[in-house]
């Protein structure tokens, strides 16, 4: 379970780097020939997702490290339209998942599936599932039964 006070703290951090992703990637397709513009956006993408694990949501960080991932894919060829869409998505649907949580919404990072199943696709992976983003909170005792039975 995410802490809720340091979610707060971060929270402004956290929106203020992905902004710049988003601004970096509306840049990028305004101007697809300069790569540069993209460099930025995998250090700021390491910093959030730091912060995401920190205050623990794990579902989250996995997702912020998959869209971090296709960043580094893209240094080898150019990326396509598409897949810039892909991410600007992915950016987007965490920026506003973290957002949510910091106005008390709970935790349920399978709302993120749909962005990840994407990532996933532009990172080659095949084998994901909404299993990816399942993180029960196992600090929790199991309810004890309504009638137990002593066993001899």
């Amino acid at each position: 379970m995410a802490d809720t006070t340091l979610l707060s703290w971060i929270n402004a951090e956290v929106e203020r780097a992905l902004t710049l992703v988003q601004d970096s990637i509306a840049k990028f397709s305004a101007a697809p020939e300069n790569d540069a513009l993209l460099q930025p956006c995998p250090e700021h993408l390491h910093q959030v997702s730091g912060a995401l694990r920190m205050v623990g949501l794990n579902g989250a960080t996995l997702v912020c490290e998959a869209i971090e991932s296709s960043f580094a894919g893209m240094a080898a060829a150019r990326p396509t339209a598409d897949a810039m869409s892909v991410v600007d998505r992915a950016v987007v649907a965490l920026k506003n998942f973290v957002g949510e949580l910091a106005r008390g919404h709970a935790d349920v990072p399978l709302r993120l599936f749909p962005v990840y199943r994407d990532l996933s696709g532009l990172l080659g992976k095949k084998a994901i599932s909404e299993k990816d983003l399942f993180f029960p909170d196992l600090g929790l005792p199991a309810p004890l039964h309504p009638s137990p039975n002593a066993l001899p």
